[in-house]
């Protein structure tokens, strides 16, 4: 009698399959946050250079009935640094500036009772600086801020928080200050430093700088605020940031298409 041929066991389906499943999760995460009465998000998830997932959820704006969608703009907040400290490497590369160099040298507006620190210092925030947004606030609270007043209040400053190098203090000052040194040491502004030499050569193409809340940008997300209702619940009020000057700090607005 005939030995009977053994069979290999079931395989397991193709592999693709979990990748499905990964999305499908990402759309169960985030489903709460889909919805037409609240704020929502745009999410985004690229793997070796390949946009995998983009999706947007909830409203992108409560007044005018606009969902998020993957082409929403929205201001990246802090992330902005990075460009700030992207521009000025790149001008140190050439050769037009040294990070080991103070501020002061760029900025001699500064009093140099703030210890001098080094453009290395403010983009690794050990510079000591007090935060101007935090002094400004302080002073005006939700007051619209004009153009100029970050350097003018940063300029009247006659000491810091600590010596430079001495300790690491996030600090919005020294990024508001690079944006001067690329202004000066680039000729052109630093906005337009920005969009030359890193947005438009990496295809950015929805990617801008928005220096005030005040500026409409078409496609941008309204910031909402979250407020306790006098019944109970939780209504939304339109969120705006002071300064009229935003820039190497926060200004960027962008897609996360443009980001990934």
């Amino acid at each position: 009698m005939p030995k009977r041929k053994k069979t290999a066991p079931p395989q397991p389906a193709d592999p693709a399959t979990p990748q499905q499943g990964v999305l499908a999760a990402l759309d169960a995460i985030f489903a709460p946050v889909d919805r037409s009465n609240a704020p929502g998000l745009v999410v985004g998830v690229a793997h070796q250079g390949r946009t995998l997932y983009c999706r947007g959820f909830g409203m992108s704006s409560i007044e005018h009935a606009t969902a998020n969608t993957p082409a929403t703009r929205m201001r990246i907040g802090s992330a902005t640094k990075h460009f700030t400290c992207l521009a000025v490497l790149l001008l140190a590369e050439e050769g037009l500036l040294d990070v080991d160099a103070p501020v002061t040298r760029y900025v001699p507006e500064l009093s140099e009772l703030l210890g001098a620190p080094t453009l290395r210092q403010l983009m690794n925030h050990t510079g000591g600086l007090r935060c101007y947004l935090d002094i400004l606030v302080s002073a005006g609270g939700a007051a619209l801020q004009p153009k100029g007043r970050a350097l003018s209040v940063l300029a009247q400053q006659t000491g810091a928080n600590f010596a430079p190098g001495d300790k690491q203090l996030y600090c919005n000052s020294g990024h508001h200050l690079m944006s001067k040194v690329v202004d000066r040491v680039a000729g052109i502004p630093f906005e337009d430093f920005l969009q030359q030499r890193i947005f438009q050569p990496l295809g950015m193409a929805d990617t801008v700088c928005v220096p005030s809340d005040m500026q409409i940008l078409p496609g941008m997300a309204t910031q909402h605020v979250a407020q306790l209702q006098p019944g109970g619940g939780i209504g939304w009020r339109r969120g705006i940031l002071p300064p009229e000057e935003l820039r190497g700090e926060g200004s960027i607005v962008s897609t996360v298409g443009d980001m990934l």
